[in-house]
């Protein structure tokens, strides 16, 4: 997700490619959170007091957590609904140890979304990009 937003923030139009599987009409999905290992527990704990059930996400076929490119963990938090996005970003970014999470609503004003399936793409667009 860190270098997921850095890409985001330079970037005049930011495309994000998915599946409809993504495509959700309420917004419950888990939502990834980048942590530094040795502040996982205690972020785990913050995380939970924000309502959610956070998992350290495993690797397939693997024994031990997904790492991320930065050397992180990456924990899943499941949430039963989300409201409020941008506040939730913001709660979570104050956590220490949360390096990153994959709400990106600072970049929805440049963000086009396409989802595929087998019959074809749709494109899905936010506010106009001005530069």
């Amino acid at each position: 997700m860190t270098r997921e937003k850095c890409v985001a923030a330079a970037a005049f139009q930011f495309i994000v490619v998915v599946d409809e599987a993504k495509v959700v009409s309420r917004f419950a999905a888990p939502v990834p959170v980048e942590v530094l290992p040795f502040a996982v527990t205690p972020a785990m704990a913050q995380l939970r007091g924000l309502g959610c059930r956070p998992v350290i996400r495993e690797g397939v076929k693997k024994d031990g957590p997904v790492i991320t490119d930065n050397g992180n963990y990456v924990v899943d938090c499941t949430f039963p609904s989300i409201t409020d996005p941008a506040g939730l970003e913001k709660a979570m970014a104050e956590i220490p140890g949360v390096i990153e999470s994959g709400l990106f609503c600072g970049y929805a004003n440049k963000t086009t979304v396409i989802v595929g399936n087998e019959k074809g793409i749709k494109k899905i667009t936010s506010a106009d990009i001005v530069p």
